[in-house]
């Protein structure tokens, strides 16, 4: 098949940019199967980089929440901190959809004033399947000042969203990841490695726990080293 004969859909009723819809539906598309489409997948993405006003205003505007949001996560991606005014726009839309899939995509952005909101939305917002979200998103974030978060969803909050996950489960696949790549980059000792399916939450929890007292206990050391550091400088 051509790459031109696949039906992609039309851009929804009223969308002020059809052009660009179309544009990032190719691109959910051929983002999966670069290998497939090696071409298409860099002529699309090289278009869309230059297209960030355009972005912008989709991202913001356009009526559609599958549309925003697509906009929203190609620009995330794109931008990354640069653009933070944006980002913490992205997550106070007023659809639920838009800011499930903006804080899920914030897994690989670390910064303190969008770990802030994060925390907000898996505590506070209505949308189970938001909350769920956030905690995919705080697994990216500083260790020390998020896995008492997490504990604490992981503990509290078993309402299931509409994709069927519990917010509880979502903390602990968060725990589970973090483990897996914070622990395990600063450790080289094979103390956690991420386990087939589904975490077991109670070991997580019990994990978690142990790092968050190690990263404690850390705190003082590092403290002292860098105004060693600091010292030796001036």
């Amino acid at each position: 098949m051509k790459f031109s004969d696949i039906p992609f859909p039309d851009a929804p009723d009223g969308s002020r940019d059809p052009e660009l819809w179309m544009l990032l539906t190719q691109y959910e598309f051929v983002r999966w199967l670069p290998d497939d489409w090696p071409d298409e997948y860099r002529e699309i993405t090289s278009r869309l980089k230059q297209e960030t006003d355009r972005l912008t205003a989709a991202a913001l505007e356009e009526s559609e929440p599958l549309f925003r949001s697509r906009a929203a996560c190609f620009l995330m991606a794109l931008c990354r901190e640069s653009r933070l005014d944006l980002i913490l726009k992205f997550l106070d839309d007023e659809h639920e959809f838009v800011r499930e899939q903006v804080a899920r995509h914030l897994v690989s952005i670390r910064n303190p004033q969008l770990e802030g909101r994060l925390v907000e939305l898996a505590t506070l917002d209505a949308a189970a399947d938001v909350r769920c979200a956030a905690c995919r998103g705080l697994g990216g974030q500083e260790p020390l000042s998020v896995i008492p978060t997490l504990i604490h969803i992981l503990d509290q909050d078993h309402e299931s969203g509409e994709n069927g996950w519990s917010v509880s489960s979502c903390a602990a696949d968060a725990l589970d990841e973090m483990l897996g790549t914070e622990w395990m980059a600063r450790r080289q000792e094979g103390v956690c490695s991420l386990p087939e399916g589904s975490p077991n939450p109670a070991a997580v929890r019990e994990q978690a726990l142990f790092y968050l007292q190690e990263l404690q206990e850390r705190q003082p050391d590092e403290k002292k080293s860098d105004r060693q550091s600091d010292s030796e400088t001036d």
